[in-house]
């Protein structure tokens, strides 16, 4: 049903209908581990493109935990945790706060 659409399109109506999500892995060979923990937003979202991966992330080039949006009753609050590389991708653990 989505596949259809333009994943960036699909994107950019994510963010704006209200969403924050927060990308909690990145593949190594693609994104560096910085991301980890970033909010995904329009400055996320050009770096990720500018180093030549999907901004869907498709590809499996990252990740994300959604922790808000306006069909939660409340925000889910964490905190980061450890990080860990495993079998090619950086991995970040998220304490609920």
């Amino acid at each position: 049903p989505l596949w259809k659409e333009g994943r960036r399109a699909l994107l950019d109506e994510f963010l704006a209908l209200g969403y924050r999500a927060l990308i909690v892995a990145v593949k190594e060979d693609r994104l560096d581990p910085s991301l980890l923990g970033r909010a995904l937003d329009s400055a996320v979202i050009a770096d990720i493109e500018a180093r030549g991966c999907d901004a869907y992330g498709e590809e499996g080039e990252y990740h994300t935990a959604v922790v808000d949006g306006p069909i939660f009753r409340a925000p889910i609050t964490v905190r980061p945790g450890a990080r860990e590389l495993h079998s090619g991708y950086w991995f970040l653990d998220l304490e609920v706060s």
